[in-house]
């Protein structure tokens, strides 16, 4: 649809739609081939990580647009577009809220599809990093009040490591699980807790009652053989103050004006 409606509007000579890969090193086509194009030192890079156009002037003029869902969205990667340079200087706002459309589009479109995670992968992963990746949500999202990003390595091996997140009523709910032993088990025992945690920040309760349950359920399942290491934070949108409940994670610290401040929290 992107290549009959620019074709026809702008006289575009090519189209394509990039998908950044798991690892965050480069972008591929969707559907044209399996060039992968990096995104340190390239434009399509720099439309990615800054969500700007970018235009490139030659003979013919070439752009590309980040298709990135602005506030409270995950970024998506840049349709690329081929077009005379004038065409496109000209009609950059309207494609820049294309490109922004053309996110949401792939959004709703990866719950129908393989084709996109197919896409942006190098290689096959393990089964234990699928189901860690299908149970994320989206890897970051742009507020105007906050910034959130989160990404897990090594991304096609990724074992019990997960981290979740929600924004709810004024609240930002943050939540990091690790399945604090390695056995096989491990995958399904983070899906577990995380599920369990979920359920109940779903139904109102708080980050106690969220741990409390995910500990129910992992011990329910489990009998106290295997354990899960979690931090929970909710942070109040409108004064920035954050509460958090430790249950066996590493410490946490606060990172300021380029200074580490640990922050004392006890085991629960």
């Amino acid at each position: 649809m992107l290549r009959d409606v620019l074709t026809q509007q702008l006289g575009a000579t090519e189209v394509r739609v990039l998908l950044a890969n798991y690892q965050l090193t480069a972008v591929r086509p969707i559907l044209d081939g399996d060039e992968r194009v990096p995104l340190d030192h390239t434009a399509a890079g720099a439309a990615f990580t800054t969500q700007e156009p970018v235009v490139l002037s030659d003979h013919a003029g070439e752009s590309r647009l980040p298709s990135g869902e602005r506030a409270r969205r995950p970024r998506r990667c840049p349709p690329q577009v081929t077009a005379p340079a004038t065409v496109l200087e000209k009609r950059l706002d309207q494609l820049t809220d294309l490109a922004t459309l053309a996110g949401y589009a792939l959004t709703a479109t990866s719950r129908h599809t393989d084709l996109l995670h197919r896409a942006a992968r190098s290689r096959r992963m393990t089964l234990a990093a699928e189901l860690q990746w299908q149970l994320l949500p989206a890897r970051g999202c742009l507020a105007p009040e906050y910034e959130l990003a989160g990404h897990l390595e090594p991304a096609y091996a990724v074992y019990a490591d997960n981290f979740d997140w929600s924004e709810d009523e004024g609240h930002l709910l943050v939540g990091i699980t690790d399945a604090a032993n390695h056995a096989r088990s491990t995958p399904l025992l983070t899906t577990l807790s995380v599920t369990a945690a979920r359920n109940a920040r779903r139904g109102g309760l708080g980050i106690a009652e969220q741990a409390a349950m995910a500990d129910q359920a992992v011990y329910t399942h489990h009998q106290g053989d295997h354990s899960v290491d979690a931090i929970f934070m909710t942070i109040d949108i409108a004064t920035g103050r954050a509460s958090a409940l430790k249950a066996g994670s590493p410490a946490v610290v606060l990172l300021r004006e380029g200074a580490l401040h640990p922050i004392g929290l006890t085991d629960q």
